[in-house]
């Protein structure tokens, strides 16, 4: 399996008692895709958040988009890589949508990653090894996700981020808005990773 929850799942299931051993995915720096595309848009103010998923419900990039509304009045900018905006747009209120910047697809998000302070994702059901983790590490970012999947064996909570339950809108809002109040712990964390 691709983590140790993916292997407990399929071990209970269908292996029985001889186990599986984990192999988490390479992970390998360099390349095109750590070299930023032409960039269509400023870099605003304030804390840089990002959020990279899919178009995919189980991803939650809907869950992250209706956290950042609870952090209006930060100075505070969310980057959503991934995904259409106007497919989310709709999830944010008005506020959120003047501080909220959609990328759309893109090659180049580990460039993207290492101009950013903390990676935030809010997949709904098991992920077992997303590599936007690795990747965020890779670029010394913080990562917030949700304890599905692999993430939790990913990020140490407290640590090299923080991993909040699936489906607790209030919890990750008061998480993202910790780490973006805090830029000394989002440092000591980064220098975690």
């Amino acid at each position: 399996g691709k983590s140790q929850a993916v292997a407990n799942g399929v071990t209970s299931r269908v292996v029985g008692r001889r186990g599986l051993n984990v192999i988490y995915d390479a992970y390998a720096s360099g390349g095109d895709r750590f070299h930023s595309e032409a960039q269509p848009y400023p870099r605003n103010p304030g804390c840089q958040i990002v959020c990279v998923g899919s178009e995919s419900k189980w991803k939650g990039v809907d869950v992250v988009l209706e956290a950042f509304n609870q952090l209006t009045d930060l100075d505070a900018v969310l980057y959503v890589i991934g995904v259409k905006e106007a497919d989310f747009a709709h999830y944010l209120s008005p506020m959120a949508k003047e501080k909220a910047v959609f990328l759309g697809q893109r090659k180049d998000v580990p460039a993207l990653l290492k101009e950013r302070e903390f990676l935030v994702l809010a997949p709904r059901t098991g992920d077992s090894c997303p590599n936007v983790v690795l990747e965020a590490f890779d670029a010394g970012l913080p990562v917030l996700g949700t304890q599905v999947g692999g993430i939790g064996e990913l990020v140490a909570d407290g640590v090299h981020g923080w991993v909040v339950p699936p489906g607790r809108l209030g919890a990750l809002a008061e998480r993202m808005r910790g780490l973006a109040l805090d830029p000394a712990m989002r440092q000591q964390m980064s220098n975690r990773n």
